[in-house]
Protein backbone atom coordinates (compact mmCIF):
# COMPACT_ATOMS: atom_id res chain seq x y z
CA UNK A 1 0.00 0.00 0.00
CA UNK A 2 1.41 3.35 -1.02
CA UNK A 3 1.54 5.83 1.84
CA UNK A 4 3.45 8.73 0.28
CA UNK A 5 2.84 11.14 -2.57
CA UNK A 6 4.87 10.35 -5.67
CA UNK A 7 6.70 12.58 -8.12
CA UNK A 8 4.53 12.15 -11.18
CA UNK A 9 5.22 12.29 -14.89
CA UNK A 10 3.12 10.92 -17.72
CA UNK A 11 3.97 9.23 -21.00
CA UNK A 12 1.04 8.64 -23.35
CA UNK A 13 2.60 7.46 -26.60
CA UNK A 14 5.33 5.00 -25.66
CA UNK A 15 4.79 1.53 -27.11
CA UNK A 16 5.32 -1.28 -24.66
CA UNK A 17 5.64 -4.27 -26.96
CA UNK A 18 9.40 -4.37 -26.46
CA UNK A 19 9.31 -3.66 -22.75
CA UNK A 20 10.58 -6.32 -20.40
CA UNK A 21 7.64 -6.85 -18.08
CA UNK A 22 9.81 -8.78 -15.62
CA UNK A 23 12.29 -5.90 -15.20
CA UNK A 24 10.54 -2.66 -14.17
CA UNK A 25 13.74 -0.67 -14.77
CA UNK A 26 13.14 -0.86 -18.52
CA UNK A 27 10.07 1.37 -18.14
CA UNK A 28 12.22 4.20 -16.76
CA UNK A 29 15.51 3.85 -18.68
CA UNK A 30 14.51 6.32 -21.40
CA UNK A 31 13.28 8.94 -18.95
CA UNK A 32 16.32 8.61 -16.66
CA UNK A 33 18.89 8.24 -19.44
CA UNK A 34 21.86 9.36 -17.34
CA UNK A 35 21.21 6.71 -14.72
CA UNK A 36 23.21 3.50 -14.50
CA UNK A 37 21.97 0.22 -13.06
CA UNK A 38 23.80 1.03 -9.80
CA UNK A 39 21.78 4.26 -9.54
CA UNK A 40 18.55 2.25 -9.66
CA UNK A 41 19.75 -0.43 -7.24
CA UNK A 42 17.02 -3.05 -7.29
CA UNK A 43 13.42 -2.46 -8.36
CA UNK A 44 11.19 -4.95 -6.58
CA UNK A 45 7.78 -5.53 -8.13
CA UNK A 46 5.28 -5.91 -5.27
CA UNK A 47 2.01 -6.27 -7.16
CA UNK A 48 0.66 -6.64 -10.70
CA UNK A 49 -2.93 -7.04 -11.83
CA UNK A 50 -5.30 -6.11 -14.65
CA UNK A 51 -8.58 -4.25 -14.14
CA UNK A 52 -11.46 -6.16 -15.68
CA UNK A 53 -13.55 -3.04 -16.24
CA UNK A 54 -11.04 -1.22 -18.45
CA UNK A 55 -8.25 -3.69 -19.26
CA UNK A 56 -5.50 -1.57 -17.69
CA UNK A 57 -2.60 -3.52 -16.18
CA UNK A 58 -1.14 -1.97 -13.02
CA UNK A 59 2.40 -2.69 -11.81
CA UNK A 60 3.51 -1.47 -8.36
CA UNK A 61 6.84 -1.75 -6.63
CA UNK A 62 9.60 -0.22 -4.55
CA UNK A 63 13.26 0.60 -4.99
CA UNK A 64 15.62 -1.47 -2.83
CA UNK A 65 19.23 -1.52 -1.66
CA UNK A 66 20.85 -4.81 -0.64
CA UNK A 67 17.42 -6.45 -0.88
CA UNK A 68 15.91 -3.99 1.63
CA UNK A 69 13.11 -1.68 0.48
CA UNK A 70 13.64 2.08 0.41
CA UNK A 71 10.80 4.29 1.59
CA UNK A 72 9.35 6.37 0.03
CA UNK A 73 11.01 5.27 -3.24
CA UNK A 74 7.88 3.77 -4.80
CA UNK A 75 7.04 3.33 -8.45
CA UNK A 76 4.06 2.30 -10.55
CA UNK A 77 3.41 1.68 -14.25
CA UNK A 78 0.03 1.45 -15.99
CA UNK A 79 -0.37 -0.23 -19.38
CA UNK A 80 -3.35 -0.44 -21.72
CA UNK A 81 -3.28 -2.32 -25.03
CA UNK A 82 0.53 -2.57 -24.97
CA UNK A 83 0.90 1.16 -24.38
CA UNK A 84 2.25 2.80 -21.24
CA UNK A 85 -0.45 5.34 -20.39
CA UNK A 86 1.05 6.52 -17.10
CA UNK A 87 4.01 5.91 -14.86
CA UNK A 88 5.20 7.44 -11.61
CA UNK A 89 8.36 7.15 -9.56
CA UNK A 90 10.02 8.58 -6.51
CA UNK A 91 13.47 7.06 -6.96
CA UNK A 92 16.64 7.85 -5.03
CA UNK A 93 19.80 8.08 -7.19
CA UNK A 94 21.83 5.55 -5.23
CA UNK A 95 25.02 6.31 -7.13
CA UNK A 96 25.01 9.87 -5.79
CA UNK A 97 28.07 9.98 -3.52
CA UNK A 98 26.64 12.84 -1.49
CA UNK A 99 23.97 10.54 -0.02
CA UNK A 100 24.92 9.44 3.50
CA UNK A 101 23.99 5.98 4.79
CA UNK A 102 23.33 5.52 8.49
CA UNK A 103 22.70 2.20 10.19
CA UNK A 104 23.16 0.88 13.71
CA UNK A 105 22.37 -2.05 15.97
CA UNK A 106 19.17 -0.82 17.63
CA UNK A 107 17.39 -4.10 18.39
CA UNK A 108 13.75 -4.95 17.53
CA UNK A 109 12.90 -5.09 21.24
CA UNK A 110 14.19 -1.55 21.69
CA UNK A 111 12.25 -0.39 18.63
CA UNK A 112 9.08 -1.92 20.07
CA UNK A 113 9.63 -0.11 23.36
CA UNK A 114 9.94 3.18 21.46
CA UNK A 115 6.75 2.42 19.53
CA UNK A 116 4.83 1.49 22.70
CA UNK A 117 5.92 4.69 24.41
CA UNK A 118 4.86 6.76 21.41
CA UNK A 119 1.50 5.00 21.11
CA UNK A 120 0.89 5.32 24.85
CA UNK A 121 0.50 1.60 25.53
CA UNK A 122 2.06 -0.53 28.25
CA UNK A 123 2.64 -4.22 28.89
CA UNK A 124 2.02 -5.32 32.46
CA UNK A 125 4.78 -7.89 32.24
CA UNK A 126 7.12 -5.76 30.18
CA UNK A 127 9.15 -6.92 27.21
CA UNK A 128 11.67 -8.71 29.37
CA UNK A 129 9.35 -11.52 30.51
CA UNK A 130 8.11 -14.06 28.01
CA UNK A 131 9.15 -11.80 25.16
CA UNK A 132 9.19 -13.67 21.88
CA UNK A 133 9.22 -12.53 18.28
CA UNK A 134 7.94 -14.59 15.39
CA UNK A 135 10.43 -14.09 12.55
CA UNK A 136 9.21 -14.42 8.95
CA UNK A 137 12.76 -13.88 7.68
CA UNK A 138 15.85 -12.07 8.98
CA UNK A 139 14.32 -8.65 8.34
CA UNK A 140 10.63 -9.20 9.17
CA UNK A 141 9.06 -10.12 12.50
CA UNK A 142 5.68 -10.26 14.18
CA UNK A 143 4.78 -9.74 17.83
CA UNK A 144 1.42 -10.68 19.37
CA UNK A 145 0.17 -9.28 22.65
CA UNK A 146 -3.44 -8.20 23.21
CA UNK A 147 -2.36 -5.88 26.05
CA UNK A 148 -0.83 -3.46 23.56
CA UNK A 149 -2.66 -4.15 20.28
CA UNK A 150 -5.68 -6.14 19.09
CA UNK A 151 -3.80 -6.90 15.85
CA UNK A 152 -0.36 -8.48 15.36
CA UNK A 153 2.40 -5.88 15.64
CA UNK A 154 4.78 -6.14 12.70
CA UNK A 155 8.30 -4.89 12.22
CA UNK A 156 10.53 -4.90 9.20
CA UNK A 157 13.91 -3.46 8.36
CA UNK A 158 13.76 -0.83 5.62
CA UNK A 159 15.72 2.16 4.42
CA UNK A 160 14.13 5.55 5.01
CA UNK A 161 15.34 8.45 2.86
CA UNK A 162 15.24 11.91 4.41
CA UNK A 163 17.31 15.05 3.73
CA UNK A 164 19.92 13.25 1.59
CA UNK A 165 20.40 10.54 4.22
CA UNK A 166 19.49 6.86 3.90
CA UNK A 167 18.56 5.77 7.41
CA UNK A 168 18.21 2.09 8.19
CA UNK A 169 15.10 1.77 10.36
CA UNK A 170 12.72 -0.65 11.96
CA UNK A 171 9.29 0.05 10.50
CA UNK A 172 6.92 -0.76 13.37
CA UNK A 173 3.21 -1.14 12.60
CA UNK A 174 0.92 -0.99 15.65
CA UNK A 175 -2.82 -0.56 16.09
CA UNK A 176 -3.61 1.05 19.44
CA UNK A 177 -6.02 -0.69 21.79
CA UNK A 178 -8.54 2.15 21.31
CA UNK A 179 -8.26 1.63 17.53
CA UNK A 180 -8.10 5.41 17.17
CA UNK A 181 -4.61 5.18 15.62
CA UNK A 182 -2.87 2.60 13.46
CA UNK A 183 0.73 3.74 13.37
CA UNK A 184 3.53 3.09 10.91
CA UNK A 185 6.60 4.30 12.83
CA UNK A 186 10.09 4.62 11.29
CA UNK A 187 12.47 3.95 14.20
CA UNK A 188 16.15 4.59 13.39
CA UNK A 189 18.51 1.68 14.07
CA UNK A 190 21.22 4.19 15.06
CA UNK A 191 19.56 5.81 18.08
CA UNK A 192 15.85 4.87 18.23
CA UNK A 193 14.65 8.24 16.95
CA UNK A 194 11.24 8.19 15.26
CA UNK A 195 12.06 9.71 11.87
CA UNK A 196 8.51 9.66 10.52
CA UNK A 197 5.05 8.51 11.48
CA UNK A 198 2.05 7.62 9.33
CA UNK A 199 -1.43 6.97 10.71
CA UNK A 200 -3.57 4.50 8.77
CA UNK A 201 -6.67 5.85 10.54
CA UNK A 202 -8.35 8.62 8.55
CA UNK A 203 -10.56 10.94 10.58
CA UNK A 204 -13.50 12.65 8.92
CA UNK A 205 -13.83 16.31 9.82
CA UNK A 206 -17.57 17.06 9.82
CA UNK A 207 -17.16 20.21 7.72
CA UNK A 208 -15.27 18.33 5.00
CA UNK A 209 -17.25 15.12 4.58
CA UNK A 210 -20.05 16.25 2.33
CA UNK A 211 -19.99 16.15 -1.46
CA UNK A 212 -22.38 16.19 -4.36
CA UNK A 213 -22.51 12.94 -6.22
CA UNK A 214 -24.53 10.85 -8.61
CA UNK A 215 -24.56 7.07 -8.83
CA UNK A 216 -25.28 4.82 -11.74
CA UNK A 217 -24.37 1.16 -11.71
CA UNK A 218 -22.12 0.60 -14.74
CA UNK A 219 -23.10 -1.94 -17.34
CA UNK A 220 -20.05 -4.16 -17.72
CA UNK A 221 -19.43 -7.87 -18.33
CA UNK A 222 -19.94 -10.06 -15.27
CA UNK A 223 -16.90 -10.75 -13.16
CA UNK A 224 -18.16 -14.10 -11.89
CA UNK A 225 -21.32 -16.18 -12.01
CA UNK A 226 -24.43 -14.40 -10.75
CA UNK A 227 -26.94 -16.06 -8.44
CA UNK A 228 -30.60 -15.41 -7.69
CA UNK A 229 -31.31 -14.85 -4.01
CA UNK A 230 -34.19 -16.83 -2.56
CA UNK A 231 -34.87 -14.46 0.37
CA UNK A 232 -36.27 -10.91 0.15
CA UNK A 233 -33.21 -9.09 1.58
CA UNK A 234 -35.19 -6.04 2.70
CA UNK A 235 -33.74 -2.98 4.46
CA UNK A 236 -35.21 0.27 5.82
CA UNK A 237 -32.53 2.83 5.01
CA UNK A 238 -31.74 6.25 3.57
CA UNK A 239 -30.96 4.95 0.08
CA UNK A 240 -28.34 6.44 -2.20
CA UNK A 241 -27.89 9.17 -3.23
CA UNK A 242 -29.28 10.52 0.06
CA UNK A 243 -26.43 11.66 2.32
CA UNK A 244 -28.43 11.94 5.54
CA UNK A 245 -31.94 12.42 6.93
CA UNK A 246 -31.58 16.11 6.05
CA UNK A 247 -31.91 15.25 2.36
CA UNK A 248 -34.77 12.77 2.33
CA UNK A 249 -36.80 10.11 4.09
CA UNK A 250 -36.17 6.55 5.15
CA UNK A 251 -37.33 4.03 2.55
CA UNK A 252 -37.53 0.27 2.16
CA UNK A 253 -35.18 -1.20 -0.45
CA UNK A 254 -35.44 -4.83 -1.55
CA UNK A 255 -32.43 -6.85 -2.68
CA UNK A 256 -30.17 -3.82 -3.28
CA UNK A 257 -26.97 -5.89 -3.68
CA UNK A 258 -25.10 -5.79 -6.98
CA UNK A 259 -25.27 -9.27 -8.51
CA UNK A 260 -21.74 -8.99 -9.93
CA UNK A 261 -19.86 -7.51 -6.96
CA UNK A 262 -21.81 -9.53 -4.35
CA UNK A 263 -23.02 -12.59 -6.29
CA UNK A 264 -24.20 -14.55 -3.25
CA UNK A 265 -25.74 -11.60 -1.45
CA UNK A 266 -24.59 -9.42 1.43
CA UNK A 267 -24.94 -12.10 4.11
CA UNK A 268 -22.82 -14.82 2.50
CA UNK A 269 -19.25 -15.71 3.50
CA UNK A 270 -18.61 -19.09 1.85
CA UNK A 271 -19.57 -18.76 -1.81
CA UNK A 272 -22.47 -21.20 -1.57
CA UNK A 273 -26.07 -20.12 -2.16
CA UNK A 274 -27.70 -19.33 1.19
CA UNK A 275 -26.94 -16.78 3.88
CA UNK A 276 -24.56 -17.70 6.71
CA UNK A 277 -25.73 -14.76 8.87
CA UNK A 278 -29.16 -13.32 9.54
CA UNK A 279 -27.68 -10.33 11.41
CA UNK A 280 -25.99 -7.32 9.80
CA UNK A 281 -22.90 -9.32 8.92
CA UNK A 282 -21.64 -10.83 5.70
CA UNK A 283 -18.81 -11.03 3.23
CA UNK A 284 -18.13 -7.30 2.96
CA UNK A 285 -18.92 -5.86 6.39
CA UNK A 286 -19.86 -6.71 9.96
CA UNK A 287 -21.96 -3.82 11.32
CA UNK A 288 -22.69 -3.70 15.05
CA UNK A 289 -22.90 -1.28 17.94
CA UNK A 290 -19.89 -0.26 20.00
CA UNK A 291 -21.47 2.07 22.55
CA UNK A 292 -19.06 0.97 25.28
CA UNK A 293 -16.02 1.47 23.00
CA UNK A 294 -14.54 -1.97 23.67
CA UNK A 295 -14.32 -2.95 19.97
CA UNK A 296 -15.78 -6.37 20.73
CA UNK A 297 -18.70 -8.20 19.14
CA UNK A 298 -21.49 -5.76 19.92
CA UNK A 299 -25.18 -5.99 19.18
CA UNK A 300 -26.43 -6.43 15.62
CA UNK A 301 -30.08 -6.44 14.44
CA UNK A 302 -31.42 -9.78 13.26
CA UNK A 303 -33.50 -9.93 10.09
CA UNK A 304 -34.59 -13.53 10.55
CA UNK A 305 -34.61 -16.20 7.88
CA UNK A 306 -36.07 -13.81 5.29
CA UNK A 307 -33.43 -11.13 6.05
CA UNK A 308 -36.00 -8.39 6.63
CA UNK A 309 -34.37 -5.43 8.40
CA UNK A 310 -37.05 -2.87 9.15
CA UNK A 311 -36.40 -0.43 12.00
CA UNK A 312 -37.97 3.01 12.49
CA UNK A 313 -35.95 6.22 12.69
CA UNK A 314 -37.15 9.31 14.54
CA UNK A 315 -34.70 12.19 14.64
CA UNK A 316 -36.56 13.71 17.59
CA UNK A 317 -35.82 10.72 19.83
CA UNK A 318 -32.57 9.81 21.62
CA UNK A 319 -30.00 7.93 19.54
CA UNK A 320 -30.44 4.86 21.73
CA UNK A 321 -34.03 4.57 20.44
CA UNK A 322 -32.93 4.12 16.85
CA UNK A 323 -29.82 2.00 17.31
CA UNK A 324 -31.22 -0.71 14.99
CA UNK A 325 -31.86 1.83 12.23
CA UNK A 326 -28.34 3.22 12.57
CA UNK A 327 -26.70 -0.22 12.31
CA UNK A 328 -28.89 -1.29 9.37
CA UNK A 329 -28.09 1.91 7.50
CA UNK A 330 -24.38 1.47 8.22
CA UNK A 331 -24.51 -2.10 6.91
CA UNK A 332 -26.34 -0.91 3.79
CA UNK A 333 -23.94 1.95 3.00
CA UNK A 334 -20.80 -0.17 3.47
CA UNK A 335 -22.16 -2.79 1.10
CA UNK A 336 -23.29 -0.21 -1.44
CA UNK A 337 -19.82 1.36 -1.47
CA UNK A 338 -18.24 -2.08 -1.86
CA UNK A 339 -20.50 -2.97 -4.78
CA UNK A 340 -20.13 0.33 -6.65
CA UNK A 341 -16.34 0.55 -6.28
CA UNK A 342 -15.89 -3.04 -7.45
CA UNK A 343 -16.92 -1.86 -10.92
CA UNK A 344 -14.33 0.90 -10.96
CA UNK A 345 -11.17 -0.98 -10.06
CA UNK A 346 -11.49 -1.60 -6.31
CA UNK A 347 -12.08 -5.31 -6.66
CA UNK A 348 -10.66 -8.50 -5.14
CA UNK A 349 -7.35 -8.55 -7.02
CA UNK A 350 -6.72 -4.87 -6.24
CA UNK A 351 -7.20 -5.38 -2.50
CA UNK A 352 -10.81 -4.67 -1.59
CA UNK A 353 -12.49 -5.69 1.69
CA UNK A 354 -14.01 -9.21 1.72
CA UNK A 355 -14.13 -12.26 3.97
CA UNK A 356 -14.05 -14.56 0.93
CA UNK A 357 -12.61 -13.63 -2.46
CA UNK A 358 -14.79 -15.46 -4.96
CA UNK A 359 -12.25 -14.99 -7.78
CA UNK A 360 -9.42 -16.54 -5.72
CA UNK A 361 -7.29 -13.43 -6.32
CA UNK A 362 -6.01 -10.95 -3.74
CA UNK A 363 -5.88 -11.52 0.01
CA UNK A 364 -9.14 -12.36 1.73
CA UNK A 365 -10.27 -12.39 5.36
CA UNK A 366 -10.49 -8.59 5.50
CA UNK A 367 -14.16 -7.56 5.71
CA UNK A 368 -14.87 -4.18 7.35
CA UNK A 369 -15.71 -3.90 11.04
CA UNK A 370 -18.27 -1.07 11.07
CA UNK A 371 -19.06 0.26 14.56
CA UNK A 372 -22.26 2.26 14.97
CA UNK A 373 -22.73 4.80 17.79
CA UNK A 374 -19.13 4.16 18.81
CA UNK A 375 -18.39 5.42 22.30
CA UNK A 376 -14.73 6.29 21.77
CA UNK A 377 -15.41 9.76 20.34
CA UNK A 378 -18.01 12.34 19.33
CA UNK A 379 -18.83 14.57 16.37
CA UNK A 380 -16.62 12.66 13.97
CA UNK A 381 -15.87 9.34 12.28
CA UNK A 382 -12.74 7.47 11.33
CA UNK A 383 -11.63 4.62 9.11
CA UNK A 384 -8.55 2.41 9.52
CA UNK A 385 -7.17 0.93 6.30
CA UNK A 386 -4.34 -1.61 6.76
CA UNK A 387 -2.73 -3.73 4.05
CA UNK A 388 -4.71 -6.24 2.02
CA UNK A 389 -5.65 -9.22 4.19
CA UNK A 390 -6.13 -7.24 7.42
CA UNK A 391 -9.53 -6.05 8.62
CA UNK A 392 -10.29 -2.33 8.24
CA UNK A 393 -12.42 -0.63 10.89
CA UNK A 394 -14.98 2.13 10.54
CA UNK A 395 -16.00 3.97 13.71
CA UNK A 396 -19.10 6.17 13.54
CA UNK A 397 -19.53 8.45 16.55
CA UNK A 398 -22.56 10.14 18.06
CA UNK A 399 -23.08 13.88 17.80
CA UNK A 400 -23.53 16.01 20.91
CA UNK A 401 -24.74 19.09 19.08
CA UNK A 402 -21.59 21.17 19.45
CA UNK A 403 -20.95 21.01 15.72
CA UNK A 404 -24.44 21.95 14.58
CA UNK A 405 -25.01 25.23 12.75
CA UNK A 406 -25.22 28.16 15.18
CA UNK A 407 -24.99 31.94 14.88
CA UNK A 408 -21.23 32.22 15.21
CA UNK A 409 -20.82 35.09 12.75
CA UNK A 410 -22.20 38.59 13.25
CA UNK A 411 -21.87 41.33 10.63
CA UNK A 412 -21.86 44.84 12.11
CA UNK A 413 -21.49 46.92 8.95
CA UNK A 414 -22.63 47.75 6.34
CA UNK A 415 -26.15 48.06 7.70
CA UNK A 416 -27.66 46.46 4.61
CA UNK A 417 -26.27 43.02 5.53
CA UNK A 418 -25.85 43.46 9.30
CA UNK A 419 -27.02 40.57 11.43
CA UNK A 420 -26.14 37.08 12.63
CA UNK A 421 -25.24 34.26 10.27
CA UNK A 422 -25.10 30.50 10.81
CA UNK A 423 -21.75 28.72 10.78
CA UNK A 424 -20.05 25.54 11.95
CA UNK A 425 -16.86 25.71 13.98
CA UNK A 426 -13.97 23.67 12.56
CA UNK A 427 -13.30 20.45 14.42
CA UNK A 428 -9.51 20.62 13.97
CA UNK A 429 -8.81 24.11 15.36
CA UNK A 430 -8.83 25.58 18.91
CA UNK A 431 -12.30 26.24 20.33
CA UNK A 432 -13.57 29.79 20.09
CA UNK A 433 -13.49 31.76 23.32
CA UNK A 434 -16.48 33.60 24.78
CA UNK A 435 -14.79 36.88 23.83
CA UNK A 436 -15.71 37.64 20.20
CA UNK A 437 -13.01 38.12 17.58
CA UNK A 438 -13.85 41.43 15.92
CA UNK A 439 -12.03 42.65 12.82
CA UNK A 440 -12.44 43.73 9.24
CA UNK A 441 -13.50 40.94 6.85
CA UNK A 442 -11.12 40.58 3.88
CA UNK A 443 -11.61 38.34 0.84
CA UNK A 444 -8.48 36.29 0.11
CA UNK A 445 -6.72 36.65 -3.22
CA UNK A 446 -4.23 33.87 -3.88
CA UNK A 447 -1.53 33.34 -6.50
CA UNK A 448 -3.97 31.26 -8.55
CA UNK A 449 -5.97 34.50 -8.98
CA UNK A 450 -8.93 33.23 -7.02
CA UNK A 451 -10.32 33.28 -3.49
CA UNK A 452 -9.77 29.57 -2.77
CA UNK A 453 -6.63 30.18 -0.67
CA UNK A 454 -4.90 26.97 -1.75
CA UNK A 455 -1.59 28.73 -2.31
CA UNK A 456 0.15 31.88 -1.10
CA UNK A 457 -2.21 34.80 -0.42
CA UNK A 458 -1.28 37.86 -2.48
CA UNK A 459 -3.15 40.48 -0.43
CA UNK A 460 -1.39 39.47 2.79
CA UNK A 461 -1.04 43.09 3.87
CA UNK A 462 -4.84 43.46 3.91
CA UNK A 463 -5.38 40.05 5.50
CA UNK A 464 -2.92 40.61 8.38
CA UNK A 465 -4.68 41.07 11.74
CA UNK A 466 -8.09 40.72 10.08
CA UNK A 467 -10.63 37.96 9.47
CA UNK A 468 -10.08 36.41 6.04
CA UNK A 469 -12.88 35.00 3.88
CA UNK A 470 -11.90 31.98 1.73
CA UNK A 471 -14.06 30.01 -0.66
CA UNK A 472 -14.44 26.26 -0.36
CA UNK A 473 -12.91 23.96 -2.98
CA UNK A 474 -9.75 22.56 -4.65
CA UNK A 475 -7.80 21.80 -1.45
CA UNK A 476 -8.37 20.87 2.20
CA UNK A 477 -9.52 23.29 4.86
CA UNK A 478 -6.26 22.70 6.71
CA UNK A 479 -4.25 23.91 3.70
CA UNK A 480 -6.43 27.02 3.40
CA UNK A 481 -6.03 27.87 7.07
CA UNK A 482 -2.27 27.39 6.88
CA UNK A 483 -2.08 29.94 4.06
CA UNK A 484 -4.21 32.34 6.11
CA UNK A 485 -1.91 31.91 9.11
CA UNK A 486 1.13 32.63 6.97
CA UNK A 487 -0.58 35.84 5.84
CA UNK A 488 -1.16 36.87 9.47
CA UNK A 489 -4.95 36.46 9.68
CA UNK A 490 -6.67 36.58 13.08
CA UNK A 491 -9.40 34.14 12.03
CA UNK A 492 -10.78 32.39 8.95
CA UNK A 493 -14.26 31.99 7.55
CA UNK A 494 -14.60 29.38 4.81
CA UNK A 495 -17.71 29.97 2.65
CA UNK A 496 -19.54 27.05 1.07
Amino acid sequence: MLKKSLFIFLLFSQAAQSQNFTNPQTFFNASLENWSSSDFGELLKTKEFTDKHNGVTHIYGVQALDGIAIHPAYFDVHIHKNEVIAKHQNFIKLGDKSIVRKQGDFAPQQALEVAFAFAGVKMKSGLGVGFELKWKDKNNFEFNNSEVSPEPITGKKVWYYKNNVLHQVWLINILTTSKSNWWNLYVATTNGEILDKIDWVVNCNPTQCSSKHKHKTPEIPGLIVQHTLATPNQYSVFPIPLESPIYGNQKVVINPRDSIASPYGWHDVNGIVGAEFTITRGNNVFARDDKDADNSNGYSPNGGADLIFNAPFDINKPASDYLDAAIINLFYMNNIMHDVWAHYGFDEVSGNFQQKNYSNTGDEGDFVYADAQDGSGTNNANFSTPDDGQNPRMQMFLWNGSSTIVSLVQVNTPQSIAGKYGAVQAGFTPQLSKTPITAKLVLATSISNNSLGCDAILNAADVANNIVLIDRGNCTFVEKIQQAQLAGAKAVIIAN
